[in-house]
């Protein structure tokens, strides 16, 4: 009876704020979020929505321009009820009831779910959105508030992370790898930077630089945790970049099915030995006039055509099968190896050799790097 009691109470208040609400449109409170401090260092929740509206804004024009319309009124409206009696009494009704009040007031069904799902994923493993407008909508909220923290020097520890910066950072990863959106992270963060110009207290590059590390420290951790890649393949995999997210997971899936090879031991021992030689890449081209041994002709036309080869497999992201075609090489790297001294007296020779390692290092550096590797 007192359970009931305590229970009947919370509920008539829910009821008489549900009602309440309603009077006031979610247009109308958004003006309200002025007077609500998101953070004494990056202003209020208004700032903060402006911010992320012009995020999602240009989200919306690369990935998804025919949503547009209904991206923006869900950016707009998804901090609303922030400031309505219900949220106010019941914090975690947070774009619950949004997306009620969004029905309610005959918003479209795009935009009432949106305000819902930009919340997403709100725990690990949790369900990320399932719309676009949603999706693109928390991606936008999220890089705010993790380039912005860092902007102000809020800085998660290996003890605190107060504003959550590790479960937004990998939510940002979910939703980008399982919708799948192709989109450069590092153009992400830097108009992100644009927005928060006038907060910044740390210099940009140093923000985006630790942004960019805080990224691949989250991917790096779900690659290996989640999806159970070793270790050495995710680092092997993500050091030939992750600005495109999608295309460094598949990197890295192509990258651990290769290693399953039985020979793989012996290709990668090829392929190290070329990047331990190549210290400084050489630019100059290659020169067929300078070879004194018919294994650098046969390797440089070996490398000239799996090189289309390889950048025909690259444009479809077919990763796997970009691996298999510089497999081909390595008879021909170990033949090279076998018969001619690299670091020859003659520097045109020396310099013409080291191009040609430069060319196969360039190739298959752009799905890993090799060294890091383990073998053996």
């Amino acid at each position: 009876a007192g359970n009931a009691r305590v229970v009947r109470a919370r509920l008539e208040d829910a009821r008489f704020y549900y009602r309440e609400d309603q009077k006031v449109r979610l247009e109308d409170r958004a003006e309200q979020l002025k007077t609500v401090v998101f953070h004494s260092r990056l202003g209020t929740s208004w700032e903060k929505a402006e911010r992320f509206s012009a995020l999602a804004r240009w989200l919306g024009e690369q990935l998804a321009p025919e949503r547009l319309g209904a991206l923006l009124r869900a950016a707009f409206l998804c901090k609303a009820d922030l400031v309505t009696g219900m949220v106010g009494e019941f914090p975690e009704l947070q774009g619950v009831m949004g997306r009620a009040y969004a029905r309610l007031q005959s918003e479209p069904e795009a935009v009432a779910q949106a305000i819902y799902e930009h919340y997403l994923p709100i725990r690990a493993g949790g369900p990320i959105p399932e719309g676009m407008e949603g999706a693109l909508l928390s991606i936008a909220d999220k890089m705010d508030t993790i380039v912005g923290c860092f902007g102000v020097g809020l800085l998660p520890t290996g003890t605190a992370d107060p504003f959550a910066l590790r479960r937004q950072t990998l939510g940002i990863i979910r939703i980008v790898l399982e919708k799948p959106l192709r989109l450069s992270l590092s153009d992400l963060i830097d108009q992100a930077l644009a927005q928060l110009a006038p907060k910044l207290t740390e210099p940009r590059e140093t923000v985006k630089q630790g942004v960019l590390e805080f990224f691949c420290g989250r991917l790096s951790h779900m690659l290996a945790s989640q999806e159970g890649y070793t270790p050495d393949v995710v680092d092997a995999a993500l050091a030939a970049g992750f600005d495109d997210l999608v295309e460094a997971a598949a990197r890295t899936k192509a990258l651990a099915a290769f290693k399953t090879r039985l020979d793989f031991e012996s290709i990668a021992g090829a392929f190290k030995r070329v990047a331990n030689i190549i210290k400084e890449p050489e630019r100059a081209a290659v020169n067929a006039d300078c070879f004194r041994n018919a294994s650098e002709q046969s390797l440089y036309a070996a490398v000239c055509n799996t090189e289309e080869v390889v950048h025909s497999h690259l444009a479809e992201s077919n990763y796997q099968a970009a691996l298999e075609a510089i497999a081909q090489l390595k008879g021909l790297i170990d033949s090279f190896f076998d018969s001619v001294l690299v670091m020859d007296k003659d520097e045109t020779i020396r310099r013409n050799r080291l191009a040609l390692l430069t060319r196969i290092h360039e190739l298959f550096s752009r799905i890993a790097d090799f060294k890091k590797i383990q073998t053996g």
